[in-house]
């Protein structure tokens, strides 16, 4: 029973953040909490994360995000779902190109008020995705937690050869003047090439400052 900590924990502090694997888990633990309780990360959102995107989208553009446009590659997870939802109240031209995709982890609520307000794009096609993008964005292929589990090593292979041709790379970003972003941490060689962490065009610092 997860109730008893938020209980005890509300009598010593004025708000607590939290971060669990299961989304589940936090509601309870809200609904437990007589203090404010933010999301710090769960299996189905990362809205700190995104609220920190946007804060770096907007450094980049004069304080405005709206009309930015946002083009992430990866996998369909917390992440997508939190960028989703922010993306819509902001005005922001989501494009995602996600080849991994579980029904299960997808909002999709927040994917059709943002379809509905004509902001959403998906496609496979990650030339064209990056070609006319803003900010190009991606994430680990696999949890970061699992990773370097053994136990995860199938799984591991599979998503390296699926998602290999959608690397961020020198290659990819040939015609594009896009900033580039990632959540972190990164593993180099993978989602993303070392020479594009540390090109002029990536704000990959900036956004994990913030």
């Amino acid at each position: 029973k997860i109730s008893y900590e938020p209980r005890y924990l509300s009598r010593n502090a004025a708000l607590i953040m939290a971060r669990l694997k299961s989304n589940e888990e936090l509601l309870e633990m809200a609904e437990a909490a007589t203090v404010p309780l933010i999301n710090g990360c769960c299996n189905l959102y990362h809205p700190c994360q995104a609220m920190a995107d946007m804060l770096t989208i907007a450094e980049d553009r004069n304080g405005d995000p709206k009309g930015a446009k946002l083009t992430y590659i990866g996998a369909y997870n917390n992440v997508v779902n939190s960028l989703v939802s922010i993306a819509a109240p902001l005005g922001v031209e989501l494009t995602l190109v996600c080849p991994i995709s579980d029904p299960a982890v997808v909002n999709a609520q927040s994917r059709e008020r943002l379809q509905a307000a004509g902001l959403l794009t998906e496609t496979l096609d990650v030339k064209a995705a990056v070609k006319n993008a803003d900010y190009v964005y991606t994430d680990t292929w696999l949890d970061m937690e699992l990773f370097n589990d053994p136990a995860f090593a199938d799984e591991k292979a599979r998503r390296i050869d699926l998602m290999a041709p959608y690397q961020i790379n020198a290659d990819l970003m040939t015609d594009s003047k896009a900033k580039i972003m990632h959540d972190m941490p990164i593993h180099p060689g993978y989602e993303i090439s070392d020479e594009m962490v540390e090109c002029d065009a990536s704000i990959i610092y900036d956004q994990a400052e913030n």
